[in-house]
């Protein structure tokens, strides 16, 4: 798959970095499949470059839940996917 190159950077969880370039993109990718993500550190890199609301898109509230708080003074919103009548699991 051809990846287009991105209108805003994409901030990888493998190095917390913000990328542009779509080659380094698709490998970041692929890296975080493999290997163990900096998820605390990319979210204070984030904050650190002004970034103060974030977005949950998925099943309940992971990231937001009162352990997944790095930041008090951030805005977190939680857009939860409708979860299938017939899943057992996530």
């Amino acid at each position: 798959m051809k990846l287009q190159q991105p209108r805003v950077p994409v901030w990888s969880n493998v190095d917390a970095h913000p990328h542009t370039n779509p080659e380094e993109i698709r490998d970041l990718l692929v890296r975080q499949v493999l290997q163990p993500v900096l998820w605390e550190q990319t979210i204070r890199n984030l904050l650190a470059d002004g970034v103060d609301q974030f977005y949950e898109i998925g099943p309940g509230r992971v990231l937001a839940g009162p352990d997944g708080c790095i930041a008090v003074d951030t805005r977190m919103r939680v857009a939860p996917l409708a979860r299938s009548a017939t899943a057992k699991r996530w």
